[in-house]
């Protein structure tokens, strides 16, 4: 029993890096085609759309059954229009600040996730959480250059508001239950949700989303949807069942050493000296934390 336990902790841990990994080098393929004139509404809407028909494809040919309860959708639909809130944020922020400087800002919500837990389960944070929190905002700070104007700003707040909203998507997930679902029908229905959200929001909004881009923008819209909403969103979840939405966001920190590796290498990103600081105190703060949190679990086994 408990090398099966053991066994379904690792495989929720390599699922939470690869999660990690695949979000993070995902904002590249974003930057690129933001650069051929495609808006953010539009990307995240055929990101969700391709993924549903993908999702759609699979159940068919598999024969899953996709019915729910009204309770179980109704709890999807909540993790949807959060995450889709997250992406339209997350995407929109890389145009003012790029992707490593918004990508390592939004990477504040693991430290969100144990604040919310903290407050709404009546969970009391423990010493090395609130370390870890200072550490984060003051890592955050080193983002606000001296010279950045108001469009740097709108940047990080978006930055930060997708931050905020992703934390409240993994709480969802976990303490409704909808991570029991299978993974591939959860997928379906988020992916679904999100879309229509999206799309929603563009028709009464935005009114920017336009498919009428070039192929090779398909192409790449295509790449973002496979590697996030369906390859690592389906990591996501079995991370989550099999361990939990704190470590969960903690282990994810794959993601932004990813984003800023690709954001440098691929696309030759300026990164100044205060950004870099703000990124070693934020990824050091997570260290940390899951220093102590791995610390803490080999003494309970121990005793």
């Amino acid at each position: 029993m408990f090398n099966e336990n053991r066994k379904q902790r690792l495989i929720g841990i390599l699922c939470a890096l690869a999660s990690g990994v695949l979000f993070g080098v995902s904002p590249t393929f974003v930057s690129i085609v933001n650069q051929r004139g495609v808006s953010s509404y539009t990307v995240c809407f055929l990101r969700f759309l391709i993924s549903t028909l993908l999702f759609l494809a699979y159940i068919t040919i598999r024969r899953i059954d996709v019915r729910l309860s009204v309770r179980h959708l109704s709890r999807l639909f909540l993790a949807s229009l959060c995450n889709s809130l997250t992406t339209i944020a997350l995407y929109s922020c890389y145009r003012y600040i790029g992707i490593s400087a918004g990508t390592t800002i939004h990477f504040s919500y693991p430290i969100l996730v144990v604040l919310f837990t903290a407050l709404l389960f009546k969970e009391k944070p423990e010493r090395k959480c609130l370390i870890c929190t200072v550490l984060c905002i003051a890592g955050v700070a080193f983002f606000f250059e001296k010279q950045s104007g108001t469009a740097d700003l709108n940047g990080i707040i978006l930055a930060l508001s997708s931050a905020f909203l992703y934390s409240f998507y993994l709480i969802v997930i976990e303490r409704t239950g909808i991570s029991k679902i299978d993974p591939v029908v959860m997928g379906f229905y988020i992916a679904l949700f999100n879309m229509l959200i999206i799309g929603a929001y563009d028709l009464f909004i935005s009114h920017q989303i336009s498919l009428q881009i070039s192929v090779s923008s398909w192409i790449f819209c295509a790449l973002v949807s496979m590697m996030t909403s369906v390859f690592a969103t389906l990591c996501l979840q079995i991370a989550i069942r099999h361990t939990s939405s704190i470590l969960f966001s903690l282990l994810s920190l794959s993601e932004p050493i990813s984003s800023v590796l690709c954001g440098f290498l691929i696309l030759h990103e300026p990164f100044s000296i205060r950004k870099a600081i703000g990124c070693v105190i934020i990824i050091a703060s997570l260290l940390y934390l899951i220093g102590s949190d791995h610390q803490g679990k080999n003494v309970n086994n121990n005793s």
